[in-house]
C-alpha cells in the first residue's frame, strides 16, 4: 500500500468526526501534497505527505502560517482559493500528518492569461504580503535545497550534468543568505494559478517566507525559461520590466537560484522514489544550456 493509499484509508475514517460523513474521496493531485476533493462536499483535503525523518510539528506550524496567511490575503481582495467556512479548516491531524480544508473549486476553462494580466495578479500579491505583519519563516522556500543537494552529492552514480548542477548550487549557496529578504509566496509559478467561476486564484501558501528580491517573479518564469526559452513572451516580458532592468544582475542571480532550487529538489525527490524521475531529468538535462544563456544576458 502507497503512503497516498494509507492517507485515504486514514481520511476516510476522520472525515466523520469532523461532521463530513459518507465522503467519496476523489484525488485531485497526488504530489508533495495529496489533494483530495471530500465528494460530495464543496469541500477539498490538502494533506501533507511526510517522509521518514520530517518533523510533524514543524508541518502542523507551516500549514498554520498558511492558513493565517490566506484569511489575511482575503481580507485584502486577492484572489486566492477559500478556506471552508461550515468546519474547521485545521490543521487536523490525519494518521501522522496534518491536513488542511479549503472550499471546492469546479472545473471550468479560462482563456490563458496574457503576460501582462499574469504579472499584473502576481504584483497585486506581493503588494498584499509586504503587509503582512504575521511571523514569516527565513527563505523557507529553499528549505529543502541544502538537504536535497547533500543527497545528490553523496551518490556515486552521479552523471557530468550533475556535477555541473552541484557546481553552481555552490555558488549560489555563497551568497543567498547575504542579500535582504522580502515577503514572498516562494512558490508563485503558474501552476498555482488556478481558473475559477471567478477567475484566476492563486492556491498553495505553504512556502510563504522572507525570500530574495524578484523571488516570486523568477519563480513564475524559471520553468519556462528552462524548458521554451528566453525568448519566450512572458520571460520577454519580465526581462522588459522596469524594475528587472533596473537591477538586472540581481534578477539574473535571483533567477539562476530558483531554477537550482527546482531542479536539484526535484531530482533528488525523484532519485529516492519520491518523484517523476522523468520530468526531474528532463530539467536536468536542459540545466546547462540554460544557464549558459542567462549568463549570455
Amino acid at each position: 500500500m502507497t503512503i497516498s493509499d494509507e492517507l485515504i484509508k486514514a481520511l476516510v475514517k476522520r472525515a466523520p468526526q469532523l461532521g463530513l460523513s459518507n465522503i467519496d474521496p476523489v484525488i485531485l493531485s497526488d504530489a508533495g501534497n495529496l489533494i483530495v476533493h471530500l465528494s460530495p462536499y464543496p469541500i477539498v483535503a490538502r494533506i501533507a505527505k511526510l517522509f521518514d525523518g520530517d518533523n510533524s510539528t514543524f508541518w502542523k506550524n507551516v500549514l498554520l502560517q498558511e492558513l493565517k496567511v490566506v484569511e489575511y490575503l482575503e481580507r485584502h481582495k486577492v484572489p486566492v482559493i477559500s478556506l471552508v467556512k461550515d468546519v474547521s479548516p485545521g490543521p487536523h491531524k490525519i494518521d501522522s500528518t496534518w491536513m488542511t480544508l479549503w472550499e471546492y473549486i469546479a472545473p471550468v476553462e479560462l482563456p490563458p492569461l496574457e503576460s501582462q494580466e499574469a504579472i499584473s495578479m502576481l504584483n497585486v500579491l506581493s503588494k498584499a504580503l509586504k503587509s503582512y505583519e504575521g511571523p514569516m519563516q527565513v527563505l523557507g522556500a529553499w528549505k529543502n535545497v541544502n538537504q536535497a543537494a547533500e543527497y545528490l552529492t553523496k551518490r556515486e552514480d552521479k552523471d557530468e550534468r550533475i556535477l555541473v548542477l552541484l557546481e553552481e548550487y555552490e555558488k549560489v549557496y555563497k551568497d543567498i543568505r547575504r542579500l535582504e529578504l522580502f515577503p514572498a509566496h516562494g512558490d508563485a509559478h503558474p501552476n498555482n494559478l488556478i481558473p475559477s467561476s471567478q477567475g484566476w486564484k492563486w492556491i498553495d501558501f505553504e512556502d510563504v517566507s522572507l525570500m530574495l528580491k524578484f523571488w516570486d517573479l523568477a519563480s513564475f518564469i524559471g520553468n519556462t525559461c528552462l524548458f521554451q526559452g528566453l525568448k519566450h513572451p512572458t520571460v520577454t516580458h519580465v526581462l522588459n520590466l522596469e524594475d528587472v532592468v533596473a537591477d538586472k544582475s540581481t534578477f539574473i542571480f535571483i533567477l539562476k537560484a530558483r531554477v537550482i532550487m527546482s531542479v536539484t529538489t526535484n531530482l533528488a525527490l525523484a532519485l529516492e522514489g519520491n518523484g517523476d524521475l522523468d520530468f526531474a531529468f528532463s530539467q536536468l538535462h536542459l540545466f546547462d544550456s540554460f544557464i549558459t544563456s542567462i549568463e549570455d544576458l
